[in-house]
């Protein structure tokens, strides 16, 4: 036997283990053991397992598969710190889990822009066959629907808008019941869709949110929801939880125990206060000191999408190849965040930052000028230099 097999058989002996170790926990020999002390055991374990990396994986993928079991929490969070691409399916399956479902999409959050394909597929399929089973109605969703709205990118963002839309179009001019087995929607909650847009944090998903903002009256909760939604993306703000926030709106919580008080209570409506700032005339308009324009700088516009700067950005420099970057290096480009993001990520992941900006260039200009491969291709060969200014002129 070579060096190398015993090499292998020794880890793979070690993950058993370490294996047979956490599944001790799921049982009824640690009954007697506080939670805190069965929650430190595990997580060594989970440490040591994460430390040997991909050799743990399969194990680890039968490990969360069992879902009554406390480790499949534990499995989850280690997939996601080893970052092996063979979790991402199952961790997906999980999603719908109500109790693994947020350990799992936490998990898939660190495989960032790579996972949502698959997401975006458990989202279709569910949509597709919908589960009739009351209980289910509006859960299955969430946490897929989640991960998709945490992580930013354009995938993200064209699955939530394109999602929206259709939802719209299919909700009947009267009034109707969501969780009748007719509805395709059945398994999405309409507001927790809104709010997987707000954290995505990008202003193109305003257009379509004002069309659905548009369907309802203004005394609807449902328009005033989309309002807030809209208003936290112009203003760049993630707080709150949308569904949560529309039932209190809806039903507030302060009114009902007041009218059941016979009015001791003294309660008093709080909307405008909360929320007023969304429906002024200057929701385009930013409470937080405005950043200072660079000197001979106007209007600040990004260097790869062309979108307009309008809270914050990142100076892009032109450096010596094989040097850092210094304050005294030429800046050549500013980015808007959402580009500077997908570009530290992807950069994070291992590829070359000038090729990920020639490729986001190039998708841009495919997508604006409805050009085929081949003529981005040669319109981006005419020049020879990795910003190429002329291009976004």
């Amino acid at each position: 036997m070579t060096k190398r097999n015993k090499n292998l058989k020794t880890v793979d002996k070690e993950v058993k283990d370490l294996i047979k170790e956490l599944k001790k926990c799921d049982g009824k020999g640690f009954s007697k053991k506080t939670r805190d002390e069965r929650r430190e055991i595990m997580s060594k374990i989970t440490g040591k397992l994460v430390s040997i990396g991909k050799p743990a994986v399969p194990y680890l993928i039968d490990l969360l598969n069992d879902y009554d079991s406390r480790s499949c929490f534990y499995a989850a969070r280690a997939l996601g710190e080893i970052g092996d691409k063979r979790a991402v399916k199952p961790l997906v399956n999980a999603l719908e889990d109500h109790e693994l479902g947020e350990d799992a999409s936490e998990a898939l959050k660190k495989f960032g822009t790579g996972c949502i394909p698959e997401v975006i597929k458990k989202v279709e399929y569910r949509i597709a066959h919908p589960v009739e089973n009351d209980r289910a109605f509006i859960l299955l969703t969430n946490y897929p629907l989640s991960t998709i709205g945490e992580i930013r990118c354009d995938e993200s963002l064209k699955f939530l808008t394109e999602l929206l839309d259709d939802y719209m179009s299919r909700v009947p001019d009267g009034p109707f019941d969501p969780s009748k087995r007719d509805w395709e929607y059945r398994n999405v909650d309409f507001f927790h869709l809104l709010d997987c847009l707000v954290r995505q944090q990008d202003k193109r998903a305003v257009p379509h949110m004002e069309r659905a903002r548009d369907f309802f009256p203004e005394n609807y909760t449902d328009y005033k929801v989309c309002q807030i939604a809209i208003g936290r993306i112009k203003k760049g703000r993630v707080e709150g939880y949308l569904p949560l926030e529309a039932l209190d709106i809806a039903m507030p919580a302060g009114a009902i125990m007041n009218a059941l008080s016979g009015g001791e209570l003294g309660w008093k409506d709080t909307f405008d206060e909360e929320y007023g700032e969304y429906f002024g005339d200057d929701i385009d308009g930013d409470d937080h000191e405005e950043e200072q324009k660079p000197d001979g700088v106007e209007e600040i516009l990004c260097g790869i999408c062309g979108e307009k700067c309008t809270d914050e950005w990142v100076e892009l420099k032109r450096c010596e190849e094989g040097e850092e970057e210094s304050e005294d290096d030429e800046t050549v480009a500013y980015l808007c965040n959402t580009c500077a993001d997908i570009i530290a990520e992807r950069s994070d992941a291992g590829e070359d930052p000038a090729d990920i900006i020639r490729d986001m260039k190039k998708k841009v200009f495919k997508d604006r000028l409805n050009l085929s491969d081949k003529d981005v291709d040669e319109l981006f060969d005419k020049f020879d230099s990795l910003y190429p200014e002329e291009l976004m002129k």
